[in-house]
């Protein structure tokens, strides 16, 4: 496309000397206008998908400096904070990673920083750390072992809490810091998240169960 280098050259810039943090290994979330008044708040969210975008730079660069900002998410996201937490994805903290327990408790139906914890992003969290341990031992032949561990557990998790936990197939939207059922809309999002994490765990490791979680949330996507 025309223009398309620039265009890929200015955001790689602007993330670099804006939105990443070397020292956390993480991206920070949001400025004003002309780059002051960083907000005092850090989200596993935007993260995420921060994950995707420095997998897609590390394919359409070949600069590995975007795998090893990949890795440095995953590890601090998942194999940390995930991993501290019974394999549930806390989503918000300030700036000092002070989880905030209460972050939008009044808007509980918030479609990018909802209160509680979102089960399809465990499942999220989960397909993206294999593509990222993927992406490692194609280019370096080795990646952690940890990886496809915390992968599994985080669908697993997804599951436990999220499908049909009030007796209604289908993944819910949140849950409360109990794993209790907090916002029961099944939304699409969550449901080929978890599908997507089903299959590429059915890939990884050859398993039955994750075939049959697969065909088994497909088969709810087909009657909704």
């Amino acid at each position: 496309m025309e223009g398309g280098e620039k265009l890929l050259s200015l955001a790689t810039e602007i993330l670099e000397k804006h939105y990443w943090s070397e020292e956390e290994g993480v991206m920070r979330e949001s400025f004003a206008r002309d780059w002051s008044d960083e907000e005092d708040y850090r989200g596993a969210n935007a993260n995420m998908h921060s994950t995707e975008a420095c997998l897609a730079l590390a394919d359409i660069t070949g600069n590995d400096e975007w795998l090893k900002r990949a890795h440095r998410i995953v590890h601090r996201f998942v194999h940390e904070i995930a991993g501290s937490h019974d394999y549930c994805m806390p989503e918000h903290f300030n700036r000092e990673w002070s989880l905030l327990r209460d972050y939008n408790k009044d808007k509980p139906t918030d479609s990018l920083r909802p209160y509680g914890m979102t089960p399809g992003h465990f499942a999220e969290w989960a397909h993206l750390t294999i593509k990222v341990e993927a992406a490692l031992l194609r280019r370096e032949g080795i990646a952690p072992g940890w990886m496809l561990h915390d992968s599994r557990a985080l669908l697993d998790s997804a599951l436990r809490y999220g499908w049909a936990p009030d007796g209604k197939p289908g993944m819910i939207y949140t849950i409360d810091w109990d794993h209790k059922p907090h916002v029961t809309v099944r939304a699409h999002w969550v449901q080929a998240e978890t599908v997507t994490a089903a299959i590429n765990l059915l890939k990884r490791t050859g398993s039955p169960a994750y075939e049959l979680w697969y065909r088994k949330i497909w088969d709810y996507i087909a009657e909704a």
